[in-house]
């Protein structure tokens, strides 16, 4: 999965293995490393994931999994529960909605949990055309924790540190993808995130500047994701 993302520009390429376990599990791993291409390709982060979903009921869903992200300075740790509730609308639409929770390690600065909404709307069946479904995601997402801001009046001083809690992020994902054979599909999708306060009281906002200085402790970034995934769906073992 090559994609363009970010300011300074990344090359974000990622491979991910799935497969069922039986006819309600299902495991996956996965790998992703960020370029760097204003430094000449060099290696910004890189992402390594295992998640186990369950279906014990049909249009009912479960997954749990961890996540670590690597930098040239720093480890991080996540560990997630998805439930997801997928509903039919009419003979055309399918809607999903899922809440995740999420624990991050100590060495997450901005957060130390956050829940996340997702909703979900696209076709039960594929348009005729190239065999399309195109689908449009959204994202909210709640922070708790993390280290403390520093927060300041219009003149410049101190007024007081607290952690960012609230609603501060939301994601928009759009995705087209391409069911080329029985083997092989192909993805093109477009995501953006955008950071906010809603909500919240001047000691809960994020990317607070020092008016003195101009300088923000802390950022919390906006970005754009533009890619192409390709997958290969191989019936090594039956599990039916």
């Amino acid at each position: 999965m090559p994609c363009l993302a970010q300011r300074p520009l990344y090359n974000w390429n990622s491979i991910s293995l799935s497969g069922q376990l039986s006819k309600r599990w299902e495991i996956k791993a996965a790998h992703l490393r960020a370029l760097d291409i204003n430094n000449g390709f060099r290696p910004a982060f890189q992402q390594t994931s295992m998640q186990v979903s369950y279906e014990p009921i049909k249009r009912l869903a479960i997954l749990g999994g961890a996540l670590t992200t690597q930098s040239a300075n720093r480890q991080t740790w996540r560990y997630y529960l998805r439930g997801t509730h997928t509903l039919r609308l009419g003979k055309t639409l399918q809607w999903s909605n899922s809440l995740q929770a999420e624990k991050h390690s100590a060495n997450e600065t901005r957060f130390d949990y956050r829940f996340i909404y997702i909703t979900r709307l696209g076709l039960r069946k594929r348009i005729d055309f190239l065999r399309l479904a195109p689908s449009v995601s959204y994202w909210l997402y709640y922070n708790i924790g993390g280290n403390p801001i520093a927060h300041y009046n219009n003149s410049g001083q101190l007024i007081g540190r607290s952690t960012a809690d609230g609603l501060h992020r939301y994601r928009v994902q759009f995705n087209l993808n391409s069911k080329i054979n029985q083997y092989v599909s192909a993805s093109v999708y477009y995501m953006l995130q955008n950071e906010f306060n809603l909500g919240s009281n001047e000691l809960k906002y994020m990317n607070v500047k020092n008016p003195s200085t101009g300088n923000t402790a802390r950022r919390f970034d906006n970005f754009h994701v533009a890619g192409i995934s390709l997958a290969l769906n191989l019936s090594i073992y039956n599990t039916k």
